[in-house]
Order: structure tokens, then C-alpha cells, then sequence
């Protein structure tokens, strides 16, 4: 099977192998099979056809998001980027400043343990952990450095409260 290549209008022809899927943004990624197809020209420009990307990327994602070792930066940048969030909102979630979080996705800097199980959560339900999210950081700003709870005591149908203040 034969094409024209986009680029200079020559004939592709089909080849056969691994696809590096550089364009995911993830070093380590390759894919094979029915489901894709690569086309090169004599002028050794090559075109790539990759069925149900949508669906791809969400297996991706959920693999990445699942493997043991911790993340890379591509990768943190990578599940953001699948649940469509911009960088500011996931530092925000993060509480971390922008520029801190961007050295991060970057590789300039390591992604703690904090952040990697942050980004983890957010990934698996990013609305629900931004509004319990937010609204811990709103309490925080509303009694700095305070905390206060309510709860019944124990066998008694009265709740006991308790503060602190810092």
C-alpha cells in the first residue's frame, strides 16, 4: 500500500516496525500493531496513522498513573495535561508557586514524594480533589494557622468542639 507524502507529494510506501511516539511527550513509549501505521518517501520524510488516539491516551494515562516507581517530570506533565488542566490550577493544587511547579514538569528539578502522590490524586478524580483541595486552603487562609473541628463525644449526642490557635 502506497501514499503521497504530505510534505513533498512523492510516493510512501509502508513500513513495517515500532513507532517511537515521540509526540506524547514521554521518552518511553512505542507502539506496534494493527493500529498503526507508518508511511516513508525516498525522500525519507515518514507519516504516521494511529487509530483511536483518544482511547490510547487514556490507557496511557491510567498506566502511568498506576506504576510503581515515581513519576518524571514529563510524566506529572503528561497525566496534567490528560485530565486538561492548566500548570497554574495543578500548582495551585499542589500549593506551589507556578515557576516552582513548571522546574518541575521541566526536569530541573526532582519530583518529591509529595508531589508525586498529589498529581497521582488529583489525575484519578481532578474535580472532587480540587474542591476538598480548595477548601482546605481557604480554611487555611481564614484562620491562619488555626484549626478547628466538631465532633460528638463518644456514647453522648452533644458535640464537643475544639480550636487551636497559633
Amino acid at each position: 500500500m502506497t501514499i503521497k507524502c504530505r510534505e513533498c507529494g512523492e510516493e510512501a510506501k509502508l513500513i513495517k516496525g515500532k513507532y517511537h511516539w515521540k509526540e506524547v511527550g514521554l521518552e518511553n513509549v512505542y507502539l506496534e500493531g494493527e493500529g498503526v501505521k507508518q508511511w516513508e518517501c525516498t525522500n525519507g520524510h515518514k507519516t504516521v496513522q494511529i487509530n483511536a488516539v483518544g482511547h490510547l491516551l487514556k490507557v496511557l494515562a491510567g498506566a502511568v498513573a498506576k506504576k510503581l516507581d515515581r513519576l518524571t517530570g514529563k510524566e506529572v506533565r503528561f497525566l496534567r495535561k490528560s485530565i486538561k488542566m492548566r500548570a497554574n490550577k495543578m500548582a495551585a493544587l499542589l500549593g506551589m508557586r507556578p515557576e516552582s511547579y513548571s522546574k518541575i514538569e521541566n526536569g530541573h528539578d526532582e519530583v518529591g514524594s509529595r508531589v508525586d502522590r498529589m498529581v497521582r490524586l488529583v489525575y484519578r478524580d481532578p474535580e472532587d480533589v480540587e474542591a476538598i483541595l480548595m477548601a482546605l486552603t481557604d480554611v487555611q487562609k481564614d484562620t491562619e494557622g488555626s484549626w478547628d473541628m466538631t465532633a460528638p463525644l463518644a456514647g453522648q449526642g452533644e458535640p464537643v468542639a475544639a480550636y487551636a490557635v497559633a
